[in-house]
C-alpha cells in the first residue's frame, strides 16, 4: 500500500527528470497505482488497510483518485471502496505532489524572464539558470540581443556595454549565453586565455615539454614552410590530472589541455590542422560527447579514444550521477560513440571523468593508439 509519503517521495524522484517536459507543457497526465490491498490482507490487518481507505477517500491534496469497488464478503467485509490510482492533469498539480511548489512556480517565472525567443534552448540547459536572481534571468534576452547583432566584437567581457550586466556576470555565465545563442565562441578576446601544451617528442625543436603561451603565440608554433614540418598527431585531453601524467615520449606527437567548451580556440592553431591526426579524449560524461561533438565542426576527422560503449560497461563502477544533459542531438557523434552515450544512461545517468580509469589501462590505450 501507498500512502501520501510514499507517493510524494515517488513523484519527487522524477520531478527533477521530468522538468523540461513540465515547464513546457499546459497539460501533464501522469498516474501511480496505490497498491491497494487485497481481501486477505485486510483480513489479516484490518486497521492498516482502513487507515490505507480513509486517507485516500478523504485526500485533499493536489490529484484525483480513482477507486474501485471490491467484494470482501469472504473477509466479512463486504463491499468496500478502494482506492487504487492517483492522477494529475496539470504540471502544477505534479509539481505539488512532488512538494516542489514554490521552486516550479520561480522557475515557470524566471523562464518567461528569459525570452520566450529562448525558451527552447533554456529548457536544454535548467542547471545553468535556475539559480539566478529574476533580475539575472530579465538580462539575459538582451544580452543574448546584443550578441545576435554583435557576434565579432572583439571586446573584452568586462567591455560589453549592455544596461545594468556588470563584466563579472558575463565570465561566469557565457556558458549559458552561447548556448542560448547556439555558438561556441561569443567573439570576445580575453587577455589570459592560454593555450597550454606538453611536447612529447623532442625532436618538434621547441626546446621545452610543458608551454602554456596565449593563442597568439601558440598559433605561431611551427609554421608553414618553417624548420620543423610541426606534429603530426595531436592529442587533445579534458582534463587537467590527465594532461599532467602525459610524459611518455610518442613519436610526433603533442598534447593539448583545456580543451572543454572553448574549442573554438583550438580552429585558430593552424598547425593543428595540419596534423595527420587527432585525438580526443574526454570525460565519458554528457558533457565530454558534447565537447566532442563541437571539436568535430572544426575537425571533422578527430578521433574518440576511451569513448566506447566497452568502455562504459568496464569502468561504470567508477561512475557517478551525471548532472548534464543529454537531450540535445549530437549528429557528428559516430554510431559508437553515439551507444557509449546512450550506454550511461542505461547506467544509471552516469558520468565516468577520465581520471578515473586507472593509468596503467589508459596508458596501454593511448600507446595503442599513437604508436
Amino acid at each position: 500500500m501507498r500512502f501520501p509519503a510514499d507517493v510524494s517521495r515517488l513523484a519527487a524522484r522524477q520531478f527533477a527528470s521530468r522538468l523540461p517536459e513540465l515547464l513546457d507543457a499546459d497539460s501533464y497526465e501522469w498516474s501511480l497505482p496505490l497498491h491497494a490491498p487485497q481481501a486477505s490482507t485486510a483480513s489479516i490487518d484490518f486497521d492498516t488497510v482502513q487507515d490505507f481507505i480513509h486517507t485516500w477517500q478523504g485526500w485533499t491534496g493536489p490529484g484525483s483518485i480513482t477507486t474501485k469497488s471490491k467484494h470482501w464478503h469472504r473477509a466479512g467485509l463486504g463491499i468496500q471502496q478502494v482506492p487504487t490510482r492517483i492522477s494529475t492533469s496539470t504540471p502544477a498539480e505534479f509539481a505539488a505532489l512532488a512538494g516542489a511548489t514554490e521552486d516550479f512556480k520561480a522557475l515557470q517565472e524566471k523562464l518567461v524572464l528569459l525570452g520566450s525567443a529562448n525558451t527552447e534552448r533554456a529548457l536544454e540547459v535548467i542547471q545553468l539558470w535556475r539559480d539566478l536572481t529574476p533580475q539575472e534571468c530579465a538580462w539575459v534576452p538582451q544580452v543574448v540581443d546584443w550578441f545576435r547583432v554583435n557576434p565579432s566584437s572583439g571586446l573584452r567581457p568586462r567591455s560589453v556595454p549592455v544596461a545594468g550586466v556588470h563584466g563579472k556576470w558575463l565570465e561566469h555565465h557565457a556558458r549559458l549565453v552561447r548556448h542560448l545563442l547556439g555558438v561556441e565562441d561569443l567573439g570576445l578576446v580575453s587577455g589570459d586565455h592560454l593555450i597550454r601544451l606538453r611536447i612529447l617528442d623532442r625532436s618538434l625543436c621547441t626546446g621545452l615539454i610543458d608551454v602554456s603561451t596565449p593563442l597568439a603565440e601558440a598559433s605561431a608554433l611551427w609554421p608553414a614552410g618553417g624548420p620543423s614540418s610541426g606534429p603530426q598527431i595531436a592529442l587533445i585531453v579534458e582534463n587537467k590530472e590527465t594532461f599532467l601524467n602525459l610524459t611518455n615520449a610518442w613519436p610526433s606527437t603533442v598534447a593539448v589541455w583545456g580543451a572543454g567548451y572553448a574549442v573554438g580556440m583550438l580552429d585558430r592553431l593552424p598547425w593543428l590542422h595540419r596534423c595527420h591526426r587527432l585525438v580526443y579524449w574526454g570525460d565519458l560524461d554528457a558533457e565530454g560527447f558534447a565537447i566532442l561533438h563541437r571539436l568535430r565542426h572544426h575537425f571533422p576527422t578527430v578521433e574518440s579514444m576511451l569513448m566506447s560503449p566497452a568502455d562504459v560497461d568496464r569502468w561504470a563502477h567508477l561512475g557517478v550521477p551525471d548532472p548534464g544533459n543529454y537531450a540535445t542531438d549530437l549528429p557528428l557523434l559516430s554510431s559508437e560513440e553515439s551507444d557509449a552515450r546512450r550506454a550511461l544512461l542505461m547506467h544509471g545517468k552516469i558520468r565516468i571523468e577520465q581520471e578515473r580509469i586507472p593509468w596503467d589501462a589508459a596508458l596501454e590505450a593511448l600507446d595503442g593508439r599513437l604508436r
